[in-house]
C-alpha cells in the first residue's frame, strides 16, 4: 500500500465517508475494493490491530468490514461492489483513507 494511506477500522455503523473525513482525509474506493482475499484482509486487520478469527467473503457493497464490535468475524470483498458511502447499523468497514 502506499506510503500516504491511511487503514482505519470505523465505527459501528459508520460510513468509510464519515471515518475518513474524522481523519481529515477522503475514502479511496478504489484501494478499499482490492482487499479481494483473505491474506489481504489478514493484513490491514493487523494494521488496525483488529482480531479476525473467522473470514470469509462477502458480495456486499459493505465489504470488507466486521460484523459488529466485540466480534471477530471479518469479510473481504468477493464482488466488485464497493461504496465508501455505505453504512450499516452491525458492521464496522474496513476504511482506506488517502489525503485530500
Amino acid at each position: 500500500f502506499e506510503d500516504s494511506l491511511v487503514w482505519k477500522l470505523g465505527l459501528v455503523g459508520i460510513s468509510c465517508i464519515e471515518t475518513c473525513q474524522a481523519l481529515n482525509m477522503t475514502c479511496s474506493s478504489a484501494v478499499s475494493s482490492s482487499l479481494d482475499s483473505i491474506q489481504k484482509l489478514l493484513l490491514v486487520a493487523n494494521i488496525t490491530s483488529t482480531e479476525c478469527n473467522f473470514v470469509t467473503g462477502s458480495g456486499s457493497h459493505l465489504a470488507p468490514h466486521r460484523f459488529g464490535a466485540g466480534r471477530s468475524s471479518c469479510y473481504y470483498r468477493s464482488t466488485p461492489s464497493y461504496s465508501c458511502y455505505a453504512w450499516d447499523p452491525f458492521f464496522q468497514r474496513f476504511c482506506s483513507c488517502i489525503p485530500k
